[in-house]
């Protein structure tokens, strides 16, 4: 057996098409993510080097490490097992011991995403979370330009960035996404907008970055050391140009767009020391003739710069996997 292994969120488009393509070439997929039926038999680490080896059960099917030929860990979510192994409701569980038992499942989550990234993979499960802060450290220390930043407590220290529109504010880590009912909500990079008696106290750390005047914002999805890249000519519409993702991006003129040489292998650099083997890089071209590095998305959606460049990235990674 020859099985191709996706861990992934239940909604994904991305990872939608990459699997249409390994179902026309005839692969075998099993696709994890975190309403899928899953569990493992046993995982045995035996002396005298007899090896290693688990058996994960997903969807009432086994199967072992060694059946596993290729790992897209797109997210690095597992199902969170702690409550199938409960009968009583675990707001009767004490809560230390609630700490405790959820800390040796992901102990374990940890092990088992060691063992499949012995594998031949694409993503890993320990860089899949984005620190900015980090990243625009390293950033500046391959030579990359990055934006003034400041994380902010303090609201009388937020007056001076909010005068003027010279200063933007965005999460520290991914972006937040929320549904309610039928309403779906998701954080954007945006002006800070404070109203004026609220500024005294205290706030949650805040990251304020200034602003760059940019030509065009350039978004390239990185893959075995090979840059694809988009230009997006977001400022010239209104509702997109803070943030190109706030609109509707077929409204916005987008090329395909090649890197020069000295930032892509910059780039090189910083995604070899951060892990990352895939993911998307968003940068700013500014109108002072930069390239301005802004974060590394290590899951990187893809779909839209493939289609709109024409590059079929979808076919890249299946062919990865394969």
């Amino acid at each position: 057996m020859s099985i191709i292994l996706i861990i992934s969120k239940d909604f994904d488009p991305d990872v939608d098409s990459v699997i249409d393509h390994l179902h026309f070439l005839g692969k075998q997929i099993i696709r994890i993510t975190p309403t899928t039926d899953f569990n493992f038999s046993y995982l045995n680490i035996l002396s005298k080097r007899v090896g290693i080896d688990i058996e994960l059960i997903v969807n009432n099917s086994h199967f072992k490490l060694s059946d596993i030929y290729s790992v897209w860990i797109r997210n690095g979510i597992l199902p969170n097992l702690f409550g199938e192994y409960f009968k009583i409701p675990l707001d009767n569980i004490d809560k230390e011991i609630e700490t405790f038992l959820n800390r040796e499942w992901y102990i374990l989550k940890e092990y088992i995403f060691h063992l499949i990234q012995i594998k031949k993979h694409v993503g890993n499960f320990f860089t899949g979370f984005p620190n900015k802060l980090m990243q625009l450290e390293y950033a500046q220390e391959c030579g990359l330009s990055i934006p003034n930043t400041s994380v902010v407590t303090e609201k009388e220290v937020l007056k001076k960035y909010t005068k003027n529109k010279k200063y933007i504010t965005k999460p520290i880590q991914e972006v937040f996404s929320y549904t309610e009912k039928k309403a779906y909500y998701v954080s954007r990079t945006g002006y800070i907008n404070i109203p004026e008696p609220s500024i005294s106290g205290l706030l949650f750390p805040t990251l304020i970055q200034k602003k760059i005047e940019k030509k065009h914002e350039i978004r390239t999805f990185f893959i075995d050391n090979e840059f694809y890249s988009c230009a997006i000519f977001s400022k010239e519409n209104k509702n997109n140009s803070i943030d190109y993702r706030a609109g509707d991006i077929t409204d916005i003129r987008s090329v395909p767009f090649r890197l020069p040489e000295d930032i892509r292998n910059k780039l090189c650099i910083l995604m070899k020391r951060m892990q990352i083997d895939c993911g998307g890089i968003d940068m700013i071209y500014s109108t002072s003739n930069e390239f301005v590095f802004l974060e590394v998305n290590p899951v990187g959606i893809f779909q839209n710069v493939s289609e709109l460049c024409n590059y079929n990235l979808e076919m890249k990674i299946a062919e990865k996997l394969i």
